[in-house]
């Protein structure tokens, strides 16, 4: 199931509270490529994980949005 989908289909909040912990791991996990990708000059695949960087921030707002 699609993030986005799974946020929308539960209220639950320890499994919203797993979703965002997973969601912030998946930011770091691009935050480091992103680094890498500026250190080897790599501006191509840079706007591809901004890209990436950008729907995780607006699905963790989502997720926060749905938490009490």
């Amino acid at each position: 199931m699609e993030a986005r989908e799974e946020v929308e289909q539960t209220s639950d909040v320890a499994q919203l509270g797993r979703l965002l912990q997973g969601n912030r791991a998946k930011q770091d996990a691009l935050f480091q490529q992103l680094a890498a990708c500026f250190d080897a000059r790599d501006l191509a695949a840079a706007k591809d994980l901004a890209t990436q960087l950008i729907y995780q921030d607006r699905l963790q707002q989502a997720i926060r949005d749905k938490m009490p």
